[in-house]
């Protein structure tokens, strides 16, 4: 019987290496998509991660820095010295985060084949191959490995405090280290904080009743919180020592966070909806401080650049959603980034000014969220908020909008896909680029387009002036009169750079002139007909091996994706009518003063309160700043909900269903 547990454990440790081989692999060749082009998103995360490597810290001084928090990039950095690829990297992280909830669970369980059927579950999570969580690289992508491992830490602590503090202490160690990580990488991580709290209080009640030796497991319990305070001032520590400001990042700890806040408190005369800094509040600002009046261009320039990108893009204002880079851009055109010191000051100069004006009774001032970042309360959001938080239930239950995604990189100025790759040691999908000439010997007009091998036309080219061209040839004693109007440019961000696209030039009379792959293997060509070149095309796709390796790769994981959203309706359904039942055999035990299932209802009501608490955070941006209901600012959503059903249904087949199969063997 010995020999038999034995094997069966060495069999279940087997399939766990195996599962975890098998889940690395599954992304070898998942590309990353390198949003070279959002400065204030992607690639603000891979400058900061260069910069880390260069051992500039953060970089140099500008506006977008100490904008976000700094822990993505460093760890893109650590991914990079370790000589891993970030996606192999993030996954890694993510198996550990897995390993460590569901491992704080194992005194849940009599049998623990349960634990590996949730471990599964979690790690094969749809959302960890989601092209908005893995493949960007973006800090979204860690959240679900923080998550997991902050519970799971607080949970095995909870579960050890009648046991020896040595084997507490690891446990609130790690605990701590990840929750500062988790509070550096994102500045909205306060949706855990609930979870944080009440499971401290929880096991703070259970020491100070039931444990000796108070106050040194006291302190134990309460080191996650003293990590998080210490941890945050080091890093405020090291950021001073850089730039002169002692914060972690401005939106939190400087002035300007009391600039937006005090904008954001003055009443608007105009219900503008996602809009609460209307321009007819800018207007009644400048006429009260000094210094947004001198920035006043600055100011509205930003304004119509930014309205550009609002939901309602002709109402000529920005959403709350992009308020802060509208301002911030402003800000650094007026020259006000010189350094932090000098734009802490400036903000603190708009702050009491406004503050006066309302002080005085120039302007009025109305109730503001307790989180300052936040847009203001509205009229009606209340309604709003119960029927958008029903819609993400529904949009998070189903996995319907999860998928892995043959996503096309987009390209900055300065080649930034490169510069992901480098960093990332991830291949990405380059989009079709090409810019040069085409001639065309005779008279006739010349119509360029972008067609794919079937001949199907995707997308017009503009040929636009070339005089140079026609000087040059006349000088070649060749007079061609398309000459004059020959050059062309392309880009796009929908069409992969896979070989399967050409330019195609076509007379006037709809006749093919020639088709000319887009894959770099032909640059230039000229006869009796016409004369091309490409100045620039794409050359990425000698990489056309690796595209077969990524299209594989993505319909396999598209393919567990399609398992997920087959069944997770149905397994939330359960997993909800488990918890009713526990809640109900709980309320019964309880009167008894039997506890023997509180928990596992603590466990799963965490889960669940948790998973609520991050839907009204995403469900009040979205219906107060920007579009928020997404996969991305979703992701953790995903983890939580199946956390949830994968513990409850697990937790019923191994306490009850033995039960009742007892019963039935004993009945025969």
């Amino acid at each position: 019987m010995k020999q038999k547990k034995m094997i069966m454990k060495y069999l279940l440790w087997l399939y766990v290496v195996i599962v975890v081989i098998l889940r690395i692999e599954l992304v070898k060749h998942l590309p990353i998509i390198a949003l070279s082009d959002a400065d204030y998103d992607d690639n603000m995360m891979v400058n900061m991660a260069y910069s880390l490597l260069d051992g500039k810290w953060l970089g140099s001084y500008n506006y977008l820095i100490l904008q976000k928090g700094m822990i993505f990039p460093l760890m893109l950095a650590f991914f990079y010295k370790l000589g891993i690829s970030y996606i192999t990297g993030v996954t890694i992280l993510y198996i550990i985060g897995c390993f460590i909830f569901v491992y704080s669970l194992k005194d849940l369980f009599k049998n623990s084949k349960y634990l590996y059927i949730i471990f599964t579950f979690l790690i094969f999570n749809p959302i960890m191959f989601d092209s908005q969580v893995i493949q960007r690289v973006y800090r979204n992508s860690i959240t679900q490995a923080q998550v997991m491992i902050i519970m799971g830490c607080l949970i095995a602590i909870y579960f050890r405090l009648k046991s020896n503090r040595l084997n507490i202490l690891p446990w609130s160690i790690l605990a701590g280290l990840t929750i500062l990580s988790f509070f550096n990488t994102r500045e909205d991580a306060i949706w855990l904080m609930p979870f944080i709290i009440v499971v401290t209080i929880i096991n703070l009640i259970i020491v100070l009743k039931l444990i000796k030796n108070k106050i040194i497991n006291i302190i134990i319990i309460m080191l996650p919180l003293m990590f998080l305070f210490v941890g945050n001032n080091i890093i405020s520590l090291i950021n001073y020592n850089n730039y002169g400001v002692y914060l972690r990042t401005e939106p939190i700890g400087s002035y300007f966070k009391e600039a937006k806040s005090s904008i954001y408190s003055v009443t608007c005369k105009e219900d503008i909806e996602y809009v609460s800094v209307p321009r007819e509040k800018w207007n009644r600002l400048y006429a009260v401080s000094p210094t947004l009046l001198d920035m006043k261009p600055y100011i509205e320039s930003s304004l119509d650049t930014w309205s550009k990108y609002d939901r309602n893009k002709y109402d000529n204002e920005v959403e709350d959603g992009w308020f802060t880079w509208s301002f911030r851009s402003a800000v650094n055109s007026y020259g006000g980034y010189k350094n932090a010191q000098f734009a802490n000051q400036l903000y603190k100069k708009i702050y009491e000014e406004i503050e006066v004006a309302i002080d005085t009774g120039i302007l009025e001032r109305k109730p503001t969220m307790p989180i300052k970042s936040m847009s203001p309360w509205r009229g009606g959001y209340t309604k709003k908020i119960i029927k958008e938080i029903w819609n993400v239930v529904l949009f998070t239950i189903d996995y319907d909008n999860v998928r892995a995604a043959t996503g096309v990189s987009t390209q900055n100025r300065t080649g930034g896909i490169l510069s992901f790759e480098n960093i990332t040691k991830n291949n990405a999908i380059y989009p079709v680029q090409v810019n040069g000439w085409f001639i065309y010997h005779k008279e006739k007009d010349v119509q360029l387009k972008i067609i794919d091998k079937d001949l199907n036309i995707i997308e017009d080219i503009n040929i636009e002036k070339s005089d140079d061209l026609y000087e040059y040839f006349k000088k070649q004693g060749e007079i061609y009169e398309n000459a004059k109007s020959a050059r062309f440019s392309f880009t796009s961000k929908t069409l992969a750079s896979d070989g399967l696209y050409f330019l195609a030039a076509y007379d006037t009379d709809g006749n093919l002139i020639k088709n000319i792959p887009l894959d770099g293997s032909v640059t230039y060509d000229s006869n009796d007909i016409y004369t091309f070149n490409f100045d620039n095309v794409t050359n990425k796709v000698n990489k056309v091996n690796y595209l077969k390796s990524a299209y594989k790769c993505i319909e396999k994981l598209n393919i567990i994706i399609s398992l997920y959203q087959v069944t997770g309706t149905l397994l939330i359904l359960i997993g909800i009518t488990v918890y009713i039942y526990i809640s109900f055999l709980l309320f019964k035990q309880i009167k008894v003063k039997n506890y023997s299932n509180l928990s596992i209802w603590l466990i799963l009501t965490a889960l669940i309160a948790s998973y609520f608490v991050l839907l009204f955070g995403v469900v009040y941006a979205h219906i107060s700043a920007f579009d928020a209901i997404n996969t991305l600012y979703l992701s953790p959503a995903y983890i939580l909900i199946t956390a949830f059903w994968s513990i409850a249904i697990s937790y019923v087949c191994d306490n009850h269903l033995l039960k009742y199969r007892k019963i039935l063997k004993e009945s025969k």
